[in-house]
């Protein structure tokens, strides 16, 4: 009686969850690189399931994706990283939801079409692919990926922020923004970091060690990033 009992709650615990929904979204970055228009992107991916006991989460997500790079003419690289321009780790994880779904509804005072339902609301966007969006001034900086210049790409620690506010804006003396963008898709998650900064395999930590008596906070960003920032 007691194994019939476990298989039927194991059979309904797979019923409730079904199969999650995942979103799959192309981050793309286009800039004028000396005159030369350089570009490239990156397709990440959400899953979200809700939790069949929630006593610690109403939800269980999953994040997979890589940062996208563009090799600069000066011999650095320009990247769009897995952590959101205000420093928060699961802003790109939720990127769909706040540019094209509830999320995004509420922050901007709307109606919300599925209750803060966000299985529902992440079952939706998987029927828009295609619908596209630009990051611009009138964003959120949290809403989009955090930009970071390699000075040597060899060197893990060469790293610095950029925060652009608009298309048309300078990011260093002679690389101009152009184009920076989400789109819903249904490709597969990009996989091509690893072979694109071969230290990134090897890394275990932060790219900068913190030295006692320091807060994190007072640290240089690369003493704030880690591996998990470039790849997950």
């Amino acid at each position: 009686m007691g194994q019939k009992f476990a298989w039927c709650l194991m059979a309904l615990m797979v019923a409730a969850c079904g199969s999650p929904p995942e979103v799959r979204y192309k981050i793309r970055l286009e800039v004028e690189d000396h005159g030369e228009l350089r570009s490239a992107s990156s397709v990440w991916s959400f899953r979200l399931s809700k939790s069949f006991l929630p006593l610690a989460s109403t939800y269980n997500a999953e994040f997979h994706g890589d940062a996208l790079l563009i090799r600069l003419s000066d011999g650095g690289a320009l990247l769009a990283i897995l952590r959101g321009a205000e420093g928060d780790g699961s802003s790109p994880a939720m990127m769909p939801e706040r540019i094209f779904g509830d999320i995004g509804r509420a922050i901007r005072r709307e109606p919300m079409l599925f209750g803060g339902d966000r299985t529902r609301d992440m079952r939706d966007l998987l029927t828009r692919t295609g619908e596209k969006r630009a990051f611009n001034g009138v964003r959120r900086r949290g809403d989009r990926p955090m930009l970071i210049i390699l000075r040597d790409p060899s060197d893990s620690t060469s790293v610095e922020e950029v925060q652009p506010s608009s298309p048309g804006e300078a990011l260093t003396d002679d690389v101009i923004l152009r184009s920076f963008t989400v789109e819903l898709t249904d490709q597969a998650v990009t996989r091509t970091i690893a072979a694109q900064l071969p230290w990134l395999a090897h890394q275990r930590g932060a790219l900068l060690r913190r030295p006692r008596g320091i807060m994190i906070g007072d640290m240089p960003l690369a003493g704030r990033l880690t591996e998990g920032d470039f790849s997950q």
